[in-house]
């Protein structure tokens, strides 16, 4: 009796399957996060309106400074280029991919301070503190 082989294609088809699972690229490591209230590549649903985004900062620094959000205005709302996938806000000790990101920069005022919050193009924008600030490669245009 001879011993058969399991077919070739058998072998192809799990190998790509290994090479799939094996390829996912790690999330950046935050260290930080007390400064981020959602993760930046979190989708929207959708949406990329810089209007959406400007209302979710502008909730999100009413809550943090336990304000009115009427009280609050934004200074810039632009759609920008973050130089990698830090987003111009790199956490100490993370890692980043390394290639351009479309996003957005907001910043907002309650009249004594400015609040920078940056964004991806399919994420929720989050509070970059001014230490880990960065400014983006390209600025396009102002939203608002």
């Amino acid at each position: 009796m001879t011993k058969r082989n399991p077919p070739s294609y058998a072998l192809v088809a799990l190998a790509a399957f290994m090479a799939t699972a094996c390829s996912v690229e790690p999330t950046p490591s935050q260290t930080d996060r007390s400064a981020q209230p959602h993760q930046e590549n979190q989708p929207l649903g959708g949406s990329t309106d810089i209007q959406n985004l400007t209302d979710i900062a502008l909730a999100d620094l009413a809550q943090r400074l336990a304000v009115d959000r009427q009280l609050l205005q934004v200074v810039d709302a632009s759609s920008v280029t973050w130089s990698n996938g830090a987003l111009g806000c790199p956490a100490p000790g993370g890692s980043y991919t390394q290639a351009l990101v479309e996003g957005f920069h907001l910043v907002l005022t309650d009249g004594s301070a400015e609040y920078h919050y940056h964004a991806s193009s399919a994420g929720k924008p989050f509070l970059c503190p001014e230490k880990r600030r960065r400014d983006p490669i390209v600025k396009r245009s102002q939203g608002l």
